[in-house]
């Protein structure tokens, strides 16, 4: 019922010069929005009232986190605030709903001794562990996204400044500093791929971290590697995935005296609101904090 007009909305998206994976995002889920009234037998976008609209975000609750069900929720109010702007609907259901409120938890992050583990985990005598390794340690050092690190090419690397440049969302560039230990890391990394392409006569592309076969890693390759640490390491029944280490990052950012502004062009968020969101220090964090600048036990005039 809606893929004509969500190919329309795709569209518009693609016109204002959105992220990729932006308009994918949207995409699916508007789509499966349709699934659901195809199968409540809805015949048109007239019929989609906020009690529609409530009854789909009322089921997907029970089965979906709660940030899942916020982010089904923004797709889809998107898309229907795109089709009422552009007329195809005379009233907007989702002016009626409210939107699903945020889980809180709190973020877990790695610690020292899981990063060790996770750092020996790789076997750095091959050239696929040596990019694994590789991977973790730049994802660590700059908290890039996966979708950013799948786009790297050796010529983003600027050996000098000891720094790459990351395109971000939207097409926005950004210039993130890398620490001397991953640049290292790197340089290793990059002069065992020259020798990897060479000795199995593969075709030379840009792109920084290649498959065994000689082709850009993708998004889903780069979870696998992760998924594959995880399971070297026991990390089982933990959260453990390419996120936790852009929390771990971003955290760890704060923890050792690093700005927010700061960490907002870091990590390519375009609201720093969206930054605030994204960084929990973890209880034993506050605890520490509170120990270090409590100013009443730091009173060193008084003696209570």
């Amino acid at each position: 019922m809606l893929r004509q007009l969500c190919e329309r909305f795709v569209k518009s998206c693609e016109a204002r010069g959105l992220a990729r994976n932006t308009i994918n995002h949207y995409q699916s889920d508007i789509l499966k929005f349709n699934a659901y009234l195809c199968e409540k037998e809805f015949d048109s976008v007239e019929q989609i009232t906020p009690e529609v609209v409530e009854d789909y975000l009322a089921e997907k609750r029970a089965l979906v986190a709660k940030s899942t069900l916020r982010t089904y929720y923004m797709s889809i109010r998107t898309f229907f605030g795109f089709l009422h702007k552009r007329g195809f609907i005379i009233t907007n259901p989702f002016a009626y709903v409210v939107k699903p409120k945020q889980g809180k938890h709190a973020t877990r992050i790695f610690n020292e001794v899981e990063i060790d583990k996770i750092l020996g985990a790789c076997d750095k005598s091959t050239f696929t562990g040596l990019r694994n390794y590789a991977t973790f340690c730049l994802m660590l050092a700059t908290g890039v996204r996966v979708s950013e690190l799948c786009n790297l090419i050796i010529e983003d690397i600027d050996w000098a400044n000891n720094w790459i440049l990351v395109r971000g969302k939207g097409d926005k560039d950004r210039i993130i500093p890398m620490g001397y230990k991953a640049r290292n890391v790197l340089a290793a990394y990059v002069k065992a791929r020259r020798k990897y392409i060479i000795e199995h006569y593969l075709p030379i592309i840009p792109n920084l971290f290649i498959s065994r076969t000689g082709k850009a890693m993708n998004k889903d390759e780069i979870h696998n590697i992760i998924i594959d640490i995880k399971r070297r390491v026991g990390g089982t029944g933990l959260r453990f995935s390419c996120h936790t280490i852009r929390h771990t990052f971003a955290t760890n950012f704060l923890k050792n005296g690093g700005d927010i502004v700061s960490l907002q062009k870091v990590l390519g968020h375009s609201r720093i609101e969206t930054t605030k969101l994204y960084i929990n220090l973890s209880r034993n964090d506050i605890v520490e904090q509170m120990q270090k600048f409590n100013p009443l036990d730091n009173q060193s005039c008084y003696k209570l």
